[in-house]
């Protein structure tokens, strides 16, 4: 029966669905906590006050996602269209979650984790009820698991994502890096910047990577004088010890200037053990450029080429 199963679309579009969706539930249930302490500023007081209402919301999209389906199927639309239809709400007010890194209110960020809340449920329920609509009912169970297995495989491995710092906290609001650059000395943005990269190293947020640990250096004016590596060693080394005790692994950036080898033997020396490459494209032609001479820095350094191409290099 599995393999019959395993071989319907209508099986692996419901899985696909879950799979794309549910790392959002993932990070509203381990992300949403920190994210609230570390970049709002909430105390202990105010997360208990606020972290609930996103689950409230939740449960509130759980009776949304039905309503919606049987208001379609009332006037005259196909069942399984009206679950559609549901599903298709919910996916688009998912969208909102996006800005809320974007707003300066607490509130309003606040506001936008319940919205991804309610879409989600709203989402999921619609695709859980599917496979009893689709599926005969001795393959209901089979079908709902298998889905549900892919969703929580989404969470897993969407879990494994490149963390980064792009923006620092200036006088209570969230600023992009390069924009307080002339507002305060350049020195002192690129230590505030290795802060909050120090910060994001050694806290519990789901990523397994991080990414172009000196972003700062794209947007340090000509005025400040060539960037000098050297003269944040000691930034360099708080982070890498960090990231090392995490067991996470390091993104060595191409897009950002390369850094001298020694930068990768800070990291070799902190116990890093893993190092990956990323070009920071955003265009087709310009991925995996500038590897070889990547390569060339991480090996001078120490580390060494898994036996697939894919695969992290090692020390």
């Amino acid at each position: 029966m599995l393999r019959k199963l395993l071989r319907r679309r209508e099986l692996w579009a419901i899985a696909s669905a879950r799979f794309l969706a549910d790392p959002v539930w993932g990070m509203l249930s381990l992300w949403m906590p920190l994210y609230l302490t570390k970049v709002r500023h909430f105390d202990l007081t105010q997360t208990a006050l606020f972290a609930w209402l996103p689950f409230l919301a939740a449960d509130l999209g759980c009776l949304f996602g039905p309503a919606v389906a049987a208001w379609a199927h009332r006037r005259g639309m196909r069942l399984i269209d009206a679950r559609r239809t549901a599903f298709t709400v919910g996916a688009f007010l998912m969208t909102g979650m996006m800005f809320v890194s974007a707003v300066e209110s607490a509130a309003v960020a606040v506001a936008l984790l319940c919205l991804g809340g309610f879409a989600h449920q709203t989402l999921s329920v619609s695709a859980i009820t599917m496979s009893s609509d689709i599926f005969p009912q001795n393959e209901v169970g089979t079908a709902t698991g298998v889905a549900g297995m892919a969703a929580n495989l989404g969470v897993l491995i969407f879990t494994l994502v490149l963390g980064s710092c792009h923006r620092v906290v200036h006088e209570g609001v969230l600023r992009d890096i390069g924009r307080l650059f002339g507002e305060l000395p350049s020195d002192e943005v690129v230590r505030r910047y290795f802060a909050e990269v120090l910060s994001l190293a050694g806290s519990t947020a789901p990523f397994g990577v991080l990414a172009h640990v000196d972003f700062v250096r794209r947007y340090v004016p000509r005025d400040h004088g060539p960037y000098d590596e050297l003269a944040y060693e000691e930034e360099y080394r708080e982070i890498f010890r960090a990231l090392a005790a995490s067991g996470r692994a390091l993104e060595l950036n191409t897009k950002t200037p390369l850094p001298q080898s020694r930068v990768l033997r800070w990291w070799y020396d902190a116990g890093g053990e893993a190092l990956t490459f990323g070009s920071d494209a955003h265009e087709a032609p310009l991925v995996g450029r500038d590897f070889a001479r990547a390569a060339a820095v991480a090996a001078a350094a120490g580390f060494r080429p898994g036996e697939q191409p894919h695969d992290m290099w090692r020390r």
